[in-house]
């Protein structure tokens, strides 16, 4: 089986990381892959550091023809089995190479494209049609929650030509750097709570949620961490000094992730639409105890009270006493991390996403040799 994967290759954050730990693990199934890119960044160096077989076709603009119509020959030539495409980008690459190749084209949908955009009203107005456009193109779909397979059901999408498959994780032990507060310049102080929170610095995740919960709570004994970047930086930033708050800190992007979990005492996530996102499982398989919004597929991640705590979206008052509550109970913190973790190990393992995808790609290549 030969499977083409095309993705921009500037992605960070869930994007990335589903994909990397997909190929690598597609891989030691004995699929032959490649990952197709149009430009090169963090996602690049990091697939080139797995051994990730990897062409890249470098784009001038977004909508450089000429480039992609090279990417259409080099699919049809190297005589791939099954066209795979990641986000917009990718999906645009899809619709305009698709009719010359006769192949099944699936995409991953990662996220709720309606949403996507929702900080940025010219992207909003503009991408959103383009996007749903492009997924017009596709034979088969690929959802990483079952709320994403009910949404796409919802806008007239054939739930036939629909799989599930949940985000998988690595379980395996992260050696993290023990001096990562000292290192941002954190008090490192025995009786204090470490309350922190992976995200892109943009609307859709809540960030002035978090910082609202922060200002009701007002409790000097817990510290309060960002980590990401992201356009809507400054914004946060101001509200953060305009309500006075001294123990909450924007740590910027972090390289090594697993030393920010390893410092927490609770992770937490505030987004207003999520899919299924790995900011919860990285801290889940470092058995760290979890509040996040009930929205997309996080409730299908998490069972309230018992693998952690969820929340309404936009409500930073219910926050505010969840953090509190999980703050004054160490004893809690300890459970909902561990039962977090079985359910990780039991559930979202990157083994198990990886043989679900081989079962799928077998099943839809079987289905286009009938056709």
């Amino acid at each position: 089986m030969k499977i083409a994967h095309i993705i921009s290759g500037g992605d960070t954050g869930g994007a990335k990381t589903h994909v990397l730990t997909l190929l690598v693990e597609l891989m030691k199934e004995g699929i032959n892959v490649e990952l197709i890119c149009v430009m090169e960044g963090v996602f690049t160096k990091e697939a080139l550091e797995l051994g990730i077989p990897i062409k890249i076709f470098k784009q001038k603009a977004r909508y450089d023809l000429k480039t992609i119509l090279r990417i259409g020959e080099y699919l049809k030539n190297e005589k791939f089995d099954l066209i795979h495409s990641h986000g917009a980008r990718g999906n645009y690459i899809c619709r305009i190479v698709k009719n010359k190749i006769e192949k099944p084209f699936i995409t991953t949908v990662h996220s709720d494209y309606k949403i996507d955009f929702i900080g940025n009203i010219y992207k909003r107005i503009v991408y959103t049609k383009l996007n749903r456009y492009f997924l017009n193109t596709f034979d088969y779909y690929l959802t990483v929650t079952e709320a994403f397979k009910d949404m796409l059901g919802k806008r007239n999408f054939d739930k036939r030509k629909i799989y599930t498959i949940y985000n998988g994780i690595y379980l395996g032990e992260n050696n993290a750097d023990q001096n990562f507060l000292q290192l941002h310049g954190i008090d490192k102080k025995e009786d204090h709570v470490y309350v922190g929170m992976v995200a892109r610095l943009d609307p859709i995740k809540g960030i002035g949620v978090f910082i609202k919960a922060i200002k009701e709570l007002e409790d000097e004994k817990i510290t309060f961490m960002i980590a990401g970047e992201g356009e809507h930086k400054e914004k946060y930033l101001s509200l953060s000094k305009e309500l006075g708050l001294k123990n909450l800190y924007f740590l910027g992007y972090i390289e090594k992730i697993h030393d920010f979990y390893n410092v927490l005492d609770i992770n937490v996530l505030t987004s207003l639409s999520e899919s299924f996102p790995y900011a919860l499982l990285e801290g889940g398989v470092n058995k760290k105890a979890t509040i996040a919004t009930e929205v997309g597929g996080i409730p299908e991640m998490i069972e309230h009270d018992k693998t952690g705590i969820l929340v309404k979206k936009n409500n930073y008052v219910q926050l505010s006493k969840e953090i509190k509550r999980l703050a004054d109970d160490s004893d809690l913190r300890i459970e909902l991390g561990n039962n977090f973790f079985k359910e990780i190990e039991k559930s979202f393992s990157a083994t198990r996403m990886s043989r679900r995808h081989v079962e799928i790609y077998n099943n839809i290549l079987n289905n286009w040799k009938r056709r």
